[in-house]
């Protein structure tokens, strides 16, 4: 494989690693416990839990 494969490969990780982290955030860090302080989607998070 050459750099530009490397970097490509190295460049998308890092950027999944990163969404999945904020979207965890969002989801566990800040939406389960202040709870519906503020929601974005209160029809998809009214269930309270499930749904990815």
């Amino acid at each position: 494989m050459d750099v530009g494969a490397w970097i490509s490969l190295i460049a998308t990780g890092i950027v999944l690693l990163i969404g999945a982290g904020l979207i965890c955030y969002e989801h566990w860090g800040s939406g389960a416990n202040q709870s519906r302080e503020y929601d974005l989607a209160p029809d998809n998070t009214s269930g309270g839990g499930g749904g990815g």
